[in-house]
């Protein structure tokens, strides 16, 4: 049986819209010529695809069984034409990008700028959102690749994951704030104060902060106390009140030189980033992605060197300090 890609894709655009008219409006077509595409690939496939209502359109038990091999159809042939471009020197298309908040301005920010730099033509869009809608993103090819934490991507041969350097994470809090005068503050001591950081943590962060302090009880379901996604939040946030934000030391580098924030003497191995560049092995990089993941890489090890520097002065700075009390 052969289907026309056109009437799939006017069929996927109905499916995820709910309406006739937005539908017809993405494909640049009229209303009436929607419904006789949506006509058409039902008389074809000899099954109703969509059940019509008031207020547009809904997938009946069958249309969403079609839909689910239709958009991975579509999704391979939009690889495919894509391909073609590629193989000819066509790359116009847009590099999207997705990541979380912490690898968007440790890393991923500063790697577009440095492609945009090298390459005036760049074209990206940046997609900020949880890791585990990221990931998803990219298995559904709506993006190029993503900057992600890569325990939580699918261990199948479809994935190709490209670690990046681990960055430590630190308990960061105001100048002047209580648990700045404890020498060696306990996790159970930190965590009494709310916590601000993104509203999604790893398995692999959350189970060890749930484990290390069962006396919190019913305080830990508070975690986070405050869910912000930009860094520059937490930080404006931590300065501003007793709030505990989980941070890496490059994030912080101009605040702890400047004194208003301080990196508490307490560093817990497990809390750390575990970031890698995500993609689907069978999609084909463009040159700009190429060139933008060069950057990338570069950046990451730059940073990953400044917060070993940091960590050895703030590491010299105790020592000093705790030389000087005895």
């Amino acid at each position: 049986m052969d289907i026309d890609l056109r009437l799939l894709r006017h069929a996927r655009a109905l499916a995820e819209l709910g309406s006739f008219a937005r539908a017809a409006k993405v494909h640049n077509i009229t209303q009436p010529a929607l419904s006789r595409s949506i006509q058409a690939l039902e008389q074809r496939l000899g099954a109703q695809l969509f059940h019509r209502t008031r207020s547009g359109a809904e997938l009946t038990d069958v249309g969403r069984l079609f839909m689910e091999q239709a958009r991975d159809l579509l999704s391979r042939a939009d690889d495919l034409s894509r391909e073609v471009e590629l193989f000819h020197g066509i790359d116009t298309a847009a590099l999207v990008i997705g990541c979380g908040p912490y690898p968007a301005e440790l890393v991923v920010a500063e790697a577009v700028g440095r492609t945009s730099r090298d390459r005036p033509g760049t074209r990206a869009r940046m997609v900020v959102s949880d890791p585990i809608s990221i990931v998803s993103m990219v298995g559904r090819r709506e993006l190029d690749l993503a900057v992600a934490e890569t325990t939580i991507v699918p261990d199948e041969a479809d994935w190709l994951v490209t670690p990046l350097s681990r960055h430590q994470g630190y308990f960061v809090v105001r100048a002047g704030h209580p648990l700045e005068a404890i020498p060696d503050p306990a996790l159970a001591q930190i965590l009494a104060f709310p916590l601000v950081m993104t509203g999604r943590l790893p398995p692999r962060v959350l189970d060890p902060l749930l484990k290390r302090s069962p006396a919190l009880g019913a305080a830990l379901k508070a975690i986070p106390a405050i869910a912000v996604e930009s860094l520059t939040m937490m930080k404006i946030i931590a300065a501003a009140s007793d709030a505990v934000a989980l941070l890496s030391l490059s994030a912080v580098a101009d605040e702890l030189a400047g004194g208003r924030l301080v990196a508490l003497n307490r560093v817990e191995p497990w809390l750390h980033t575990q970031f890698g560049i995500v993609r689907l092995r069978r999609r084909t990089l463009s040159p700009m992605a190429t060139a933008f993941l060069d950057h990338l890489q570069q950046v990451d090890s730059e940073v990953a060197a400044l917060e070993a520097e940091l960590a050895k002065r703030l590491a010299g700075r105790r020592k000093s300090a705790k030389r000087a009390v005895a």
